[in-house]
């Protein structure tokens, strides 16, 4: 049976998930996946309503199961899943392993591009990057995107040997919790995709101010560090699959009034955007599979 996964960034939440999703989803015929960096629930609160949007579509079951990030590369290597919602470094490490393939990009309010943001306490007096240096810093895992890799790729290009250079990094599984952890002075700064700070404020969880942006770039509608780098990609796994050319279809003409994406806050999806600057960025920081 076909089997298409929603993949989920580690965390407490997920590891209970998992286990249920995985069994249930042995009998879908094709089940949905995507990363989770806001934690579990929320990915799966926003992305089923695509998956009934494309079993509507292709006439097939879509069932949605959240994965842990660290077992994203082997379930798309292995071709043990069908397709996966996932940023651009784990969508280049799986197309550069496997040959995974590129079916859609996704578009949000901001366009077809997000990037990286580096928050500060108002009393670390951090404002550049390069004022990091000895401070307690915290993110995601090593391998995330916006929520380390981004950031750290511009502080190695300001000469800052990261993480060594800060006092302490502390990885931590949900970048709203890191961003409030920063407002509250549990550290001095963090590392969270774009977007984060903005939906904060918006659901009164914080109020302009309560964080610095260090590094803050003009030009883009939302805080920002970094430079910026092609949104989560569709990809299927390289195996053959007769809803292929379906489920891209599907992802292509969903409109930005459907439910589903109204659910996801997004869009819809456009031909996969190029990857070039997302390899670069991995070469130099030494991403598998560049670190040999």
């Amino acid at each position: 049976m076909r089997k298409l996964f929603l993949l989920a960034t580690a965390t407490t939440v997920v590891a209970g998930l998992i286990g249920t999703g995985c069994a249930t989803a042995a009998h879908a015929d094709v089940s949905l996946a995507v990363a989770a960096p806001r934690g579990a629930v929320k990915a799966l609160t926003k992305w089923e309503p695509f998956a009934k949007y494309l079993q509507s579509k292709i006439g097939t079951p879509v069932k949605v199961i959240p994965e842990s990030a660290k077992k994203l590369e082997a379930s798309i290597n292995d071709k043990t899943v069908d397709y996966a919602l996932c940023n651009p470094v784990q969508a280049v490490m799986v197309h550069q392993m496997s040959g995974a393939k590129y079916l859609a990009s996704l578009v949000t309010d901001t366009g077809k591009k997000f990037g990286g943001v580096i928050v500060a306490n108002p009393k670390s007096g951090v404002t550049k990057g390069i004022q990091l240096k000895g401070k307690r810093v915290i993110g995601m895992a090593k391998a995330a995107a916006g929520g380390y890799l981004f950031q750290a790729y511009e502080l190695k290009k300001d000469g800052l040997d990261v993480p060594a250079a800060f006092g302490s990094y502390r990885v931590i599984k949900n970048q709203d919790d890191a961003v409030l952890a920063v407002k509250a002075g549990l550290a001095d700064a963090a590392f969270v995709r774009t977007g984060i700070v903005e939906s904060l404020i918006a659901a009164g969880k914080m109020k302009k101010g309560d964080v610095v942006i260090v590094d803050a770039k003009s030009g883009f509608p939302q805080a920002l560090s970094t430079t910026l780098y092609p949104e989560w990609y569709l990809v299927q796994s390289n195996k053959a699959d007769p809803n292929a050319a379906k489920v891209k279809a599907a992802a292509l003409a969903l409109t930005p009034n459907s439910p589903a994406a109204k659910a996801a806050k997004i869009k819809g999806f456009d031909e996969p955007v190029n990857a070039g600057d997302t390899v670069t960025m991995m070469k130099a920081m030494k991403v598998p599979p560049f670190n040999k």
